[in-house]
């Protein structure tokens, strides 16, 4: 049986910080996978990209590349 004490630390890979909300044109990667997940926020109320828009399709593209790379 392990004990706490003997347990590794636990070290992720990704940096796992929550975004509430990302902006309506964001030019990071961090920002567009935030975008589509959690969406923007505009005229005080939160939003998402339509299907298939510029954002969608380049957040998208970002967050699998994420999830493919080591």
């Amino acid at each position: 049986m392990l004990r706490k004490e003997d347990k590794p630390a636990f070290q992720p890979k990704l940096d796992l910080t929550i975004h509430v909300a990302s902006t309506r044109h964001p030019e990071d990667r961090d920002g567009l996978i935030a975008g589509l997940l959690n969406g923007f926020e505009e005229n005080d109320s939160l939003c998402y990209w339509e299907d298939r828009s510029t954002e969608e399709i380049r957040a998208r593209e970002a967050l699998a590349d994420l999830l493919l790379s080591e």
